[in-house]
């Protein structure tokens, strides 16, 4: 409203246009800070993605690296024990024969059922003392983590949604949809708001990946911030140019 005062008296009145471009240069000001926000912010929870994507793939490698060695022992020990068996068929051992092709398919359904084992036992510790996403499952009226601008963009009802929900609780619900947390009421999901939101713990491969996946959301979401005061600051120098 003062700019559309100051406005219509710059046009004959020297001071009121000198006090137009103070306050143009203010708004500037605060919209350069707010896009200072929104990098500081989505930097931030794009760095927490790529450590918790890069301990995941740690995780995988070593996991894969298990198994094909589990794999190979139980290939070369079953064909060690195929040319015992093929050996003492030839004495016409067929007792002893049986036995050993009995162990040999033993030590390689052992050797599976190990390599199994081994791809859900894949963990690592992983702490989050700023968590990120913790602000937004608890939601508090003010972000400890999260800056002011930013946080009000993310906890003020969106204008376009009929049921008034804010971007916060609409990420959350997002988080929900596809599945991040586990089944509504589950074992998991009470694991998972335990594990995400607090400080840290023992994470599985499939953990850090959907960890990453939410914050992958919640910076997406935090950017398209910047797109609405960019807009603002192409109307605001516009709006000085053409009547500078």
């Amino acid at each position: 409203m003062q700019m559309t005062v100051l406005e219509s008296k710059a046009e004959r009145d020297v001071t009121a246009a000198l006090q137009r471009l103070q306050v143009q240069q203010q708004i500037s000001n605060r919209i350069l800070l707010a896009l200072l926000d929104v990098a500081r912010s989505a930097a931030e929870a794009d760095c927490e993605e790529k450590r918790a994507d890069q301990l995941a793939e740690l995780l995988r490698e070593e996991r894969d690296k298990h198994i094909r060695h589990l794999l190979l022992i139980s290939i070369v020990g079953d064909a060690m024990i195929g040319i015992v068996a093929g050996g003492l068929n030839l004495a016409v051992l067929e007792t002893a024969a049986a036995a050993a092709e009995i162990l040999g398919g033993s030590v390689a359904t052992w050797f599976g059922v190990a390599s199994l084992s081994l791809s859900d036992e894949a963990r690592h510790d992983f702490r989050h003392q700023r968590n990120l996403l913790q602000e937004v499952w608890i939601g508090p009226k003010e972000s400890a983590l999260i800056p002011p601008s930013v946080w009000r963009h993310m906890t003020r009802p969106l204008p376009e949604d009929p049921e008034q929900y804010s971007l916060r609780e609409s990420l959350i619900m997002r988080w929900r949809q596809d599945g991040r947390l586990g089944e509504a009421g589950s074992e998991l999901e009470q694991r998972r708001i335990a594990l995400f939101f607090g400080e840290g713990g023992s994470y599985s491969i499939e953990d850090l990946r959907d960890r990453a996946a939410m914050l992958e959301l919640l910076k997406t979401d935090v950017n398209l911030m910047s797109q609405d005061l960019e807009r603002l600051m192409e109307e605001i120098l516009l709006q000085g140019h053409g009547k500078g």
